[in-house]
């Protein structure tokens, strides 16, 4: 969805179709920046867990703000999405 080539319905169809086609115990996921994870929900309902790309430097944020933003970034998303396990996949900064 970050790059606006697929809605919401087609990521979930994506996903489930995935699932579909996996061994049972295989986990499945998606990796999103924390906004669309928190405007998007109904898509948390179809993965296993929510893996967080964080783009600080992208963001116009200061290096020394970085870790700040990415920590806000999650816990914004760990308290929209309280019965899910948050992970922090991508962090993109420049100093």
């Amino acid at each position: 969805m970050y790059r606006k080539t697929l809605n919401e319905k087609q990521i979930i169809q994506y996903i489930d179709k995935t699932r579909e086609n996996l061994n049972p115990r295989c986990t499945v996921t998606i990796a999103e920046p924390g906004s669309n994870w928190i405007e998007h929900p109904e898509i948390a309902k179809h993965v296993d867990y929510v893996m967080i790309n964080s783009h600080p430097y992208f963001s116009g944020v200061d290096i020394s703000n970085a870790s700040n933003k990415v920590l806000e970034e999650y816990l914004n998303v760990k308290e929209s999405l309280k019965d899910m396990i948050s992970l922090i996949q991508k962090i993109t900064t420049r100093n």
